[in-house]
């Protein structure tokens, strides 16, 4: 059997039966989907955890932690996390961004993003989670939770820390 995700980036092969279907990450193919995955899904199911822990949206600071299309990887061709940033952009007062493995000039360049390689000091109302990069997933949930304000918010997309460290995640 052969086949491919809908924009054909993704192709397999194999003999035996699939054990398991998967979306393909790339943005063509989150587009046509409209998954769970969705930038607009994401922003929303975030906002909906703060609004229930009594924090005041407008008036939020959020760090989103990653950019980058994958983790252990500065590409930030096709990454979704610039989507999901202008969708949190529509209800936050302020969006920081982190990657320790981005050029922030191509950032800059290429969403006009400002980023930061540096961890930025918080208090945060909320922490997305966003790409799993080793130097993210080393910091811990300690860490992180010493990035929150009273009540703040752990939003884990890509399972970094247990659920039990967390407010939310997918």
């Amino acid at each position: 059997m052969k086949g491919h995700c809908l924009c054909g980036a993704i192709t397999f092969e194999t003999s035996a039966m699939p054990q398991g279907v998967s979306m393909c990450h790339c943005s063509q193919c989150r587009r046509q989907s409209g998954g769970i995955w969705s930038s607009a899904f994401v922003a929303q199911d975030i906002v909906k955890m703060m609004v229930k822990r009594k924090l005041r949206v407008d008036d939020a600071r959020i760090l989103v932690m990653g950019f980058t299309f994958k983790e252990n990887c500065p590409d930030v061709r096709n990454t979704k996390i610039a989507d999901l940033v202008r969708e949190l952009d529509d209800y936050a007062a302020e969006i920081v961004l982190y990657d320790p493995q981005v050029n922030p000039d191509e950032v800059k360049q290429t969403y006009n993003l400002v980023i930061t390689n540096d961890l930025p000091e918080g208090p945060f109302d909320a922490v997305v989670l966003a790409v799993a990069h080793s130097e993210i997933v080393a910091l811990g949930p300690e860490v992180l939770n010493a990035l929150l304000s009273e009540g703040g918010l752990i939003y884990d997309i890509k399972g970094i820390v247990p659920p039990e460290s967390r407010g939310g995640g997918i």
